[in-house]
């Protein structure tokens, strides 16, 4: 009996933005190794799944047509740049999907009943990807992929609870205005730390009103 089944694919790590860029192939090694040292330290019994690309038509759900078609476009003439911190080779678009899918398949296996917990080791990352706009290493946002797959399966309390450096104002945007997701967001304060976003009276519009908590820390401040 498996505790977790755990998605991810090699050809995530074909996207490299800089040799020396800290959003680099190397991070996916590296938290499989981590994770891999915890699982036999803990007994934890693990089973590992290539993850596929995603559909196009599904990114979707929570990206317009236009973002979708400049990554891709600009993939395949061999890369470009976005923004200055959205650097793409040939191999972006690929990539990004290969994590998007990854995301959406570990929805599917939960809502599913094929397991209780399912973990999308993926990159590029996500959260700073709002609907039409890549931003901060990001171009399709994955938590916001597997958060509107359950929705769509009939799960109507979701929660995501977001514990990088830096506050995912591209997920909080997506479900800005909406119940049906909380977005909890624990993160170095907006005043010091990119993208500038996050304080504690952004909480949301609309029927979404409460449903963004930001609790951001001050530099130095122990969590």
């Amino acid at each position: 009996m498996y505790n977790l089944i755990t998605l991810s694919n090699e050809e995530m790590k074909k996207h490299v933005m800089d040799s020396q860029h800290p959003e680099k192939p190397q991070r996916l090694d590296k938290f499989i190794q981590g994770f891999n040292i915890f699982s036999e330290k803990n007994n934890f019994k693990c089973k590992f799944v290539k993850s596929e690309k995603i559909k196009e038509e599904d990114l979707l759900i929570v990206h317009d047509l236009h973002l979708v078609n400049v990554v891709k476009s600009i993939s395949l003439q061999g890369g470009g740049v976005i923004t200055w911190d959205n650097v793409l080779n040939k191999h972006t678009f690929s990539s990004a999907c290969y994590a998007a899918g990854a995301s959406k398949q570990a929805a599917e296996l939960v809502s599913n009943n094929e397991t209780e917990k399912a973990l999308a080791i993926v990159r590029p990352p996500g959260h700073h990807t709002n609907f039409s706009t890549v931003a901060g290493f990001c171009f399709f946002n994955n938590i916001a992929i597997i958060a509107e797959t359950l929705v769509s399966k009939g799960f109507s309390k979701i929660a995501i609870v977001d514990i990088d450096q830096h506050f995912g104002n591209g997920t909080a945007d997506i479900f800005y205005s909406r119940n049906d997701v909380l977005y909890y967001s624990i993160h170095a304060h907006p005043a010091y730390a990119y993208p500038g976003r996050g304080y504690p009276f952004e909480s949301g519009i609309y029927d979404g009103m409460g449903y963004t908590v930001n609790c951001p820390d001050l530099p130095k401040t122990n969590t």
